[in-house]
């Protein structure tokens, strides 16, 4: 009961992980691959990004706005290492090759 209102906050943070996991280990290719730069850009240009859109988001919505700021940030994150890991490597981190290869399978 105590933590009734930490529920809705919870939800938005579990569901941005979890579609965060859909992008793979993409911090750790780049940084093994000597592109640990690309992920310190990420990095910055993500908590540059929860700067601008949490007070805003907290304002509105409180501590489910903050909530929605984080997974913002975090799925800018992880979106900007899968694209440099794509264009940098030429690797896909993410689930589609997986879900291509089988849907093509059926």
């Amino acid at each position: 009961e105590e933590f009734a209102a930490s529920n809705a906050p919870l939800l938005v943070l579990c569901g941005s992980i979890v579609i965060s996991g859909f992008f793979g280990a993409n911090a750790t290719l780049l940084n093994m691959t000597g592109h640990q730069a690309r992920v310190t850009r990420a990095s910055v240009l993500s908590l540059v990004l929860l700067g601008l859109v949490a007070p805003p988001f907290i304002v509105m919505q409180g501590v489910v706005g903050a909530g929605i700021a984080t997974a913002l940030s975090t799925l800018t994150w992880n979106f900007l290492m899968w694209r440099d890991a794509l264009r940098l490597l030429g690797l896909d981190t993410s689930f589609m090759p997986f879900l291509k290869r089988a849907i093509s399978d059926v």
